[in-house]
């Protein structure tokens, strides 16, 4: 496995060498070869991002920034595009996606991870396109718990113990693998996706991106019609929670329901209008 995993990075490298000006400093951050902390990439098309070294942080911003895994690449926008990132993490497709759009909402509901979520927006010069919300999105306002892994800092989640289905059986492999702890959470302020396109007077959303880790199916079993007409695509990591509603095949009957075109790879569903 650890030979496929280089076999795979090392055909990455002229992708990576063509799109990271200090390289060198992506190579050391992925083969834990830094003594930083934390480690600055400067891209050739001007934007920059800061990540934690040895962490997950640097895999992240590959599948965001180099791999296109939200098709972002591949989407023609208007000028004035509308981007809501819910899940942004430390703000790797916010960045990224900057140039896509007028105005971008970041929603990220962990206080470490949103602290360098602004950092990026600053270091960027971004403040005017880019509003980061320190949120979770949910299916209610009030508060959320939100478990921290401890080796995954994209991996928290609303998730953080056993869930067990009517007949008592554990059946969520998604919960096991994150190393969760009952004790280990950090309690959020929450928001639903209605009160987001309210408050901030968003009348059409040309891309919402979600990585929310198991929390779109509340944020979308409960969103009205007159919110769902608002979106012309969406973006997700999708993950299975259980064999009842909250899975990706579930999702997809759910999302054509709304008058979606759907297509799934792997863990990634686009819907498009």
């Amino acid at each position: 496995m650890k030979g496929y995993f280089l076999v795979e990075e090392i055909m990455r490298f002229p992708k990576i060498i063509k799109r990271i000006k200090n390289f060198h400093e992506y190579f050391f951050a992925r083969f834990n070869l830094t003594k930083k902390k934390l480690v600055m990439l400067k891209m050739r098309n001007g934007l920059n991002y800061i990540l934690r070294a040895k962490t997950v942080d640097v895999f992240l911003f590959t599948e965001v920034a180099l791999e296109n895994t939200y098709l972002l690449e591949s989407i023609e926008f208007p000028e004035n595009a509308t981007i809501i990132d819910l899940g942004a993490h430390i703000g790797f497709f916010s960045v990224h996606a900057s140039n896509k759009a007028k105005k971008i909402f970041a929603f990220e509901p962990v206080p470490e991870n949103f602290e360098l979520l602004k950092k990026n927006i600053e270091l960027n010069k971004l403040e005017n396109k880019i509003i980061p919300f320190n949120l979770a999105l949910s299916d209610k306002t009030g508060k959320e718990k939100i478990f921290l892994t401890k080796n995954h800092s994209g991996g928290h989640s609303i998730y953080g113990c056993e869930k067990k289905d009517a007949q008592n059986e554990f059946i969520s492999q998604f919960i096991t693998s994150k190393g969760f702890s009952e004790k280990n959470f950090v309690e959020v302020n929450s928001i639903t996706l209605n009160e987001v396109f309210k408050k901030n007077e968003i009348n059409h959303c040309d891309l919402l991106k979600l990585d929310i880790e198991g929390a779109e199916y509340n944020v979308f079993y409960g969103l009205p019609d007159s919110c769902f007409n608002k979106i012309q695509r969406i973006t997700m990591e999708c993950h299975d929670i259980d064999k009842q509603k909250n899975n990706m095949v579930s999702l997809i009957d759910f999302l054509k329901s709304k008058g979606f075109k759907v297509t799934a790879k792997t863990a990634i569903l686009f819907a498009e209008r």
